[in-house]
């Protein structure tokens, strides 16, 4: 209709500029005129889509072209090109990476250019927990480089090709691992050889910095309490390992994670003695998961307690129809000792980044999605862009220790490095300026712009019918007074698609989508609201339920 013309057909051309090649006139020919449009108003509205900010390929844009793969019907030349569309998408963000330490680009060389981004950000967490002894300014707060990560994939997508990347970047902080678990072995036998023996053995602590998430919450608080101040760091390459393991306990984990992502205080008291009780001033722990999409729902249940604003989703590219490539990426030594070298420094160095250049691109960024929310009518990006934008400025940290680490190897030699810190954790700061030059900050923009697009693929409809459950049981009725309960009181008893969301954009403005009507409906049929009837239409349910609307 009149009302929603403009923006559909902005939203529209929004998705369709990455399979149209950004050509105003192709898509003039290919997008619909809406309720008698105008060319000069229908070319204004495109052109203004086609030249807003460039990212990859939206999740929505993504999901059409599987479904279209899907029902190709063996049109092979279709196939052909939407795959070529969606590698394009895949290499998007390689193309447009700025210059990257070798360490960086040795990871992304042993998994693949596509995987460029989904590696960035699951090698992070690990890069920020060996550089345990550098924080960074975010808004005025100084905090550890504390991350969550994520990967999601369907099966068979290459998830596991970062167990390698992980080890190497955690390599030399397993070894010094091995031998404490060796200590700790041999201690515990010496404590059952004494057990009713006068002498007891001195008690001892192992701080174990690599933990296992196939463990019990309190042998993992156990674990945390004895790291007095560093970071601990795990990874699994099955999420379900945890969802399965823990069951029960997984709100306690949640709890975790947002204290660690926050490294605030984390305690955890038991009445006995033997029980595990861990007073931790600052809970400092990185994780990485990889899982499929159904793993990702298990671990975070609840989207509103704000555990999945703090932790970043990578996605791994879609291989659904990929040929089996000739020469697959992998972790040869030579790649690996470029990781190795700058890995074992980064335990070494110390000290706060605080640059203006960098919370300027931030708050700027902050300040586009902000306003682009409120033209959408959408709070659900606004509330994500929030941590997501701590999220991106926390991994350009990671990236710039790894900058920083490599300089000092470039200037004085690995061991030469290596005593340039211990003689002064602190040295590497003054090269931060100079780092920064260039196009290098670019690269924020391209993290912050990909975490808010994959936290609003997987939870943009979790939070819609969450936000929707306004709900309250009294006496055993249904009261509702939400917005979507006056687009309900104002339809006839029995109502098209169409006039649900004529009406819901009366209510909720021009950000209304079809999508949100949809959902809408999706929601009053599970709460008993309408039911379908023959000819697309809806019937509603008012004799079930008691209703109460409020102005």
């Amino acid at each position: 209709t009149k009302g929603s013309r403009n923006p559909l057909t902005h939203e529209l051309a929004t998705h369709m500029r990455y399979v149209c090649d950004y050509d105003v006139k192709l898509m003039m020919q290919v997008i619909p005129c809406y309720d008698g449009f105008s060319d000069a108003e229908k070319k204004k509205c495109i052109e203004s889509a086609v030249s807003g900010k460039r990212t990859a390929m939206s999740g929505k844009m993504r999901d059409v072209i599987s479904y279209i793969q899907q029902k190709k019907d063996g049109n092979l030349d279709m196939s052909q090109n939407l795959d070529e569309a969606e590698k394009a998408n895949g290499l998007y963000y390689y193309h447009h990476f700025p210059k990257l330490p070798p360490a960086i680009k040795a990871s992304i060389a042993a998994v693949g250019q596509n995987m460029a981004m989904p590696i960035l950000l699951t090698i992070s967490p690990a890069i920020g927990a060996l550089a345990t002894g550098v924080k960074l300014y975010v808004h005025g707060d100084c905090r550890n480089l504390n991350l969550h990560a994520f990967l999601c994939g369907q099966m068979s997508s290459n998830k596991g090709r970062l167990d390698d990347i992980k080890e190497a970047w955690t390599y030399y902080l397993q070894q010094q691992d091995d031998i404490l678990i060796a200590l700790e072995k041999d201690y515990k036998r010496k404590k059952r050889l004494a057990k009713n023996q006068k002498e007891q053995p001195k008690e001892e602590v192992f701080p174990i910095r690599i933990l296992t998430m196939n463990s019990t919450i309190p042998n993992l608080a156990d674990r945390l309490g004895n790291l007095n101040g560093i970071h601990a760091f795990s990874y699994t390459c099955e999420a379900d390992t945890v969802s399965q393991r823990w069951g029960k306990s997984l709100p306690e984990f949640s709890v975790m994670i947002r204290q660690a992502y926050d490294g605030s205080r984390f305690e955890r008291e038991a009445k006995s003695d033997e029980a595990v009780s861990v007073h931790i001033p600052h809970l400092l722990w990185n994780t990485v998961l990889c899982g499929t999409p159904d793993a990702l729902y298990r671990m975070y249940p609840n989207c509103k307690d704000g555990t999945v604003s703090r932790v970043m989703l990578a996605t791994t590219p879609d291989n659904t129809y990929d040929s089996l490539e000739t020469k697959i990426p992998e972790l040869t030594p030579a790649l690996a000792e470029k990781i190795h070298e700058v890995a074992q420094l980064l335990p070494l160095m110390k000290g706060e980044i605080n640059s203006k250049r960098l919370e300027d691109t931030g708050r700027e960024w902050l300040e586009d999605i902000r306003l682009e929310s409120i033209k959408e009518a959408d709070p659900i990006k606004a509330r994500f862009r929030m941590r997501t934008c701590v999220n991106a400025q926390r991994v350009v940290g990671c990236l710039l220790v790894v900058a920083a680490a490599t300089r000092l190897i470039e200037k004085h030699g690995l061991e030469g490095a290596r005593q340039q810190l211990e003689a002064d954790p602190e040295c590497w700061l003054p090269l931060l300026p100079s780092l920064m030059r260039g196009k290098f900050l670019s690269i924020f923009n391209l993290v912050a712009d990909y975490l808010l697009e994959n936290s609003l693929h997987y939870f943009r409809k979790k939070m819609e019918e969450a936000d929707s459950e306004l709900s309250q049981i009294v006496s055993g009725n249904r009261q509702r007074t939400g917005k979507n309960d006056n687009i309900y009181a104002q339809l006839p008893d029995v109502f098209t698609f169409e006039q649900a969301f004529n009406i819901g954009k009366n209510v909720r403005g021009n950000g209304y989508t079809m999508n949100s009507c949809q959902q809408m409906i999706k929601n009053w049929k599970r709460q008993g609201l309408i039911e379908p009837i023959p000819d697309n239409k809806f019937r509603k349910l008012n004799s079930k339920t008691s209703y109460s609307q409020v102005g």
